[in-house]
């Protein structure tokens, strides 16, 4: 799948100015992706945005979590998602992926993403095959991942989802998604009581099943692992320091 290079984006500077024009342009660019089914390639640096970023249905890539980072400017709504995935209504999606990039929605020391990544299907929707791959999201209000389903979609969406080599600073909620989430090799870390990640697994279709979470790291005063519906549920070789 050809690449938009998102052409514009002024990345390392801090301006209201460059932030309302990275916005715009990510936006734009994500746009045109789902119009021309093509992935949009973000570049290095430091790229300050002050409005929400939303993907319909589109690959993302950086060029490293530590070198592509996305960071919220001064005027961002508080309260507001860092980053928005959310499907138009009946357009379905397969393989959608998310690499390389980090999610710093406190790079200047204030909180003010509610979620640093959101995967909303409130529409009628399908999403198999969703993966987050070598991403980093720090320093939101709530979870760093909020996957929220409608739960009259089918089976649960999406379905066959896959968090890989992901660090989620501020854990992960999952409500009504659908069968086979898998979670790899990743870092959990959060403040207060939120547990490292929590889970109900349950939609008007049934509950989903294979929940695995493996070879992850938690670190969490809320606990590790909340599941409140699921089957087959699988937790192995994972290590868990310092949580309640």
């Amino acid at each position: 799948m050809t690449a938009i290079q998102a052409p514009g984006i002024i990345a390392n500077v801090n301006t209201a100015a460059a932030a309302a024009a990275n916005t715009a342009m990510i936006n734009h660019a994500c746009e045109q992706a789902l119009l021309h089914r093509k992935r949009v390639q973000l570049p290095g640096g430091v790229i300050y945005h002050d409005a929400m970023l939303l993907n319909e249905g589109v690959p993302v890539e950086g060029v490293g979590r530590n070198m592509t980072i996305l960071a919220p400017y001064a005027t961002f709504p508080v309260g507001t998602p860092q980053y928005r995935v959310r499907p138009r209504a009946n357009h379905y999606l397969d393989n959608l992926t998310l690499a390389d990039f980090m999610l710093w929605s406190d790079y200047d020391g204030t909180r003010r993403a509610s979620h640093s990544l959101e995967i909303l299907t409130d529409n009628p929707t399908n999403i198999t095959g969703f993966e987050a791959r070598h991403l980093y999201a720090r320093g939101s209000l709530e979870q760093s991942l909020r996957i929220t389903n409608h739960p009259n979609n089918f089976q649960g969406v999406p379905a066959n989802m896959k968090l890989s080599v992901c660090q989620w600073f501020e854990g992960v909620l999952a409500t009504y998604h659908g069968d086979n989430l898998i979670v790899d090799t990743c870092v959990f870390r959060s403040t207060g009581d939120r547990p490292g990640i929590r889970v109900y697994a349950t939609d008007t279709q049934g509950v989903a099943g294979n929940f695995t979470v493996k070879d992850s790291n938690f670190d969490c005063p809320g606990g590790a692992l909340h599941v409140l519906r699921g089957r087959n549920v699988r937790i192995i070789d994972n290590n868990v320091e310092q949580t309640s």
